[in-house]
């Protein structure tokens, strides 16, 4: 129906390697009809302005020389991280950002090229956006470059978007950010939350979080390394997405059911589980196994193998 409706028409206003994975990835035809409610014609409609826009921004040809090394390494867009319910983090620090028609296309383009890679690797699993407003200013505003950002949510890359986390929003950001509940449409500004350094570690952990939020993350190494991290991340699915979260009244534990080691062909031999003591003392707890585990890490010891402890700082 795509090919008839559209295709025919405008086939020059498409990249034909989009039309080819439509007719191939039913996840990537089904994201869009989900989006729309199952309404055909407005998937049509979405899929038509998506196709539009990644050939008028080369999308399929994004690359890190496709962005200025600059840009890259100035810590303002980046991928690093996951929030507690283990959705990978991009952020976005707003002060780094000034108005100016001269980068304001490389900028979309590194917008684009986070989120495209972000899709080819992991198919339509969520992602959370943070925008860190902290120390930003009023030469920060930037209300066609915040648009754009809800589009690709919006409109490029439905499904991905798991919620919005607003890091310390100055009081005269806020006449701006009713105009953004509105582009967001009312579905959408449920995924809004507002937080500052008392509250952000409800929604990620200090691991991952900077210095001026509570954590020790270097912004720009994060930025600089972030290739590297999305290679590692490839290799270590569990590490990677959680799958839930057992929530009990001393321990936060993810993966709540099972650990998973990769495959044979892979060689995986490591994974991860995260222990947080919710509490404000120590708490012990035993891991009964097959074979002696040895419990390494900041914060836990062993006692015999099996007996462990979990200190509140990591809270």
């Amino acid at each position: 129906m795509f090919i008839t409706v559209f295709f025919l028409e405008k086939s020059e206003k498409y990249d034909p390697r989009d039309v080819e994975r439509l007719h191939q990835d039913d996840n990537w035809v089904e994201s869009y009809l989900v989006w729309r409610h199952n309404v055909v014609d407005e998937a049509l409609k979405m899929l038509d302005e998506s196709f539009q826009w990644r050939k008028e921004l080369a999308v399929n040809d994004l690359s890190e020389s496709s962005i200025p090394r600059w840009l890259l390494e100035l810590g303002g867009i980046y991928l690093h991280g996951y929030d507690k319910e283990g959705n990978k983090l991009f952020w976005i620090r707003v002060k780094y950002h000034i108005k100016d028609q001269k980068t304001i296309m490389d900028k979309k383009k590194l917008i684009a090229f986070w989120l495209e890679r972000y899709a080819k690797r992991e198919n339509g699993k969520p992602i959370t956006v943070m925008f860190d407003m902290s120390e930003t200013g009023l030469n920060s505003i930037d209300m066609d470059f915040v648009r754009f950002i809800i589009n690709c949510f919006k409109v490029y890359y439905p499904k991905y978007l798991s919620k919005i986390v607003i890091f310390d929003m100055p009081w005269i950001m806020n006449a701006a950010f009713k105009i953004v509940k509105s582009w967001l449409g009312p579905e959408a500004v449920s995924l809004l939350k507002f937080t500052s350094k008392n509250e952000i570690q409800e929604y990620v952990s200090v691991e991952y979080l900077p210095p001026h939020m509570g954590g020790t993350i270097n912004p720009t190494e994060s930025a600089s390394k972030a290739d590297e991290s999305e290679k590692v991340d490839s290799k270590m699915k569990t590490f990677k997405k959680p799958l839930s979260v057992f929530k009990g009244p001393l321990l936060h534990i993810s993966p709540a059911e099972e650990l998973y080691f990769g495959s044979v062909e892979s060689g995986e031999k490591k994974t991860l589980i995260v222990l947080t003591n919710v509490t404000k003392n120590i708490v012990a707890f035993k891991v009964k196994t097959k074979q002696k585990l040895k419990a390494i890490g900041k914060g836990v010891s062993s006692v015999d193998h099996k007996l462990c402890h979990v200190h509140p700082h990591f809270k």
